[in-house]
């Protein structure tokens, strides 16, 4: 379901905010298109070929690479960013603007190297501010 019809869905956001209670999450399924999603991966790639000292940074043997505040430097990225503020507002009934967008691409581990990098690659973040 596109985003759009999502937030006028008033039986919906009951849904979600009931899910985000129990679960901690809630999955819109559709929301963006398959081509909207593959753009965002090319317009990561880029950033990656052409950011180091534009907040990129590597972890894990570079087989993660994160890219931060993406909502400045992709025009979809900054739909979601939008999106997902215009989401949290609606959801906890308050204006909600998020700091920064955090584009993450994570790759195969090398089978070799697979202890060294597996410590600490997944995580959640919290609700707290994390600046």
């Amino acid at each position: 379901m596109p985003i759009e019809s999502f937030l006028a869905g008033k039986e919906m956001m009951r849904s979600a905010r009931i899910a985000m209670k129990r679960d901690k999450y809630y999955i819109i399924h559709n929301a963006y298109s398959a081509d909207f999603c593959e753009k965002i991966c090319s317009e990561l790639d880029a950033i990656e070929r052409y950011g180091v000292s534009l907040g990129v940074e590597y972890n894990y043997g570079k087989t993660e690479m994160r890219a931060w505040s993406c909502q400045k430097r992709s025009e979809r990225v900054r739909q979601f960013f939008n999106d997902s503020n215009n989401l949290m507002s609606c959801l906890l009934k308050i204006d909600i603007i998020a700091s920064t967008v955090l584009g993450i691409r994570n790759t195969a581990l090398p089978i070799n190297r697979e202890a060294d990098y597996t410590q600490g690659r997944w995580h959640i973040d919290s609700w707290r501010s994390q600046e």
